[in-house]
């Protein structure tokens, strides 16, 4: 054997040596403990901030109605005592304010909602850039099972990347993320003689599912998605399962009852959509639409989340009975900025 031979083949086992070696460091059950406690971490941190939040809201409303007290102002003070008693009840803030409520409670409401939107998009902004820094901390590592020819060990590093992408978690701060991005952006123009074909779309797929329980969500009203689309995604939702409506016995699937109990018809939500139907709406004000067993359009709108539920009347009195549940699962088809 030459000199040249000798030469390139001690080269070759050093190079293999050295991945072995950085392969005996790295374990794969330590690395998704480690992603893990620093996810719940981030989820700590925005628990907190909510709490801190409320709290202050809680002293900013109760100082008012002192305040009010003490200048004898009688609306004012009544006003802040229902609106003490509401979010002690509900922790959140409506829609809309109502109209009589004093100038001072809708700007502390206001304070609340921007306090809390920013400690929403923190959590978001913070789960995406753990998310990248640990999908590419895992990335190396595959490339170095590979090298060292421990392809099983890299099948299971890549398994773990997918399933992390594609988790709920990680699905929902790509929607809060894409929605905070302003949509006024100018779009792109070029002179026509020099662009004469227009370049081609890009998209990019975002999957959800969820499940609506009978005897949960769907036992009082809408059930809320994390899924906030944007103007012109095309939204593709499939539904698999069986639930059983009041008066029945027998179940159905997400298309309803094709022949229904004469009662049923009493309780739609919808009287035009079959009893039991799956149907679903943008925004809490948004119109219904019929999804059944599958249904593909397009959004409308932009940033309202999607909520869905059966074609029955809400309330306990309307649902009783009820059982079984639904799953839906969502593909979005969204155009790349």
């Amino acid at each position: 054997m030459n000199r040249l031979s000798i030469l390139l083949l001690i080269a070759i086992t050093l190079t293999a040596n050295i991945a072995v070696s950085a392969t005996k460091k790295f374990s794969l059950a330590t690395a998704e403990k480690s992603y893990k406690s620093s996810l719940a971490r981030i989820n700590k941190s925005y628990t907190t901030a909510t709490r801190n939040t409320s709290t202050k809201y809680r002293k900013d409303v109760h100082g008012f109605q002192k305040k009010s007290k003490r200048a004898g102002d009688l609306e004012k003070t009544l006003a802040a005592q229902k609106e003490e008693k509401r979010f002690s009840n509900e922790n959140s803030m409506p829609e809309e304010p109502p109209i009589d409520l004093p100038a001072e409670l809708v700007l502390a409401q206001t304070n609340y909602s921007k306090a809390i939107d920013k400690a929403k998009l923190d959590k978001h902004k913070n789960i995406i850039a753990l998310t990248k820094r640990f999908t590419t901390y895992l990335d190396t590592a595959k490339r170095k099972m590979v090298a060292a020819d421990k392809i099983e060990q890299a099948i299971k590093i890549n398994a773990v990347i997918k399933k992390i992408e594609s988790s709920p978690t990680v699905t929902a701060a790509k929607f809060a993320l894409a929605d905070s991005t302003s949509e006024d952006e100018q779009p792109n123009t070029q002179n026509p003689d020099t662009a004469k074909k227009p370049p081609e779309k890009e998209f990019e797929i975002i999957r959800y599912s969820k499940t609506i329980r009978a005897k949960g969500n769907m036992s009082h009203n809408w059930t809320a998605t994390t899924l906030r689309p944007k103007k012109g995604d095309i939204i593709k939702v499939e539904a698999s399962g069986n639930w059983v409506g009041t008066w029945h016995k027998e179940p159905c699937g997400p298309v309803g009852y094709p022949s229904a109990h004469p009662s049923a018809s009493k309780i739609r939500r919808d009287v035009a959509i079959k009893y039991a139907t799956l149907i679903l709406k943008c925004g809490s004000k948004g119109r219904i639409i019929t999804i059944g067993k599958e249904k593909t359009f397009t959004c409308d709108t932009s940033g309202m989340a999607i909520f869905l539920d059966s074609n029955i009347l809400p309330g306990r009195i309307h649902r009783k009975g009820c059982s079984g549940n639904i799953k839906v699962a969502f593909t979005i088809k969204r155009e790349k900025a």
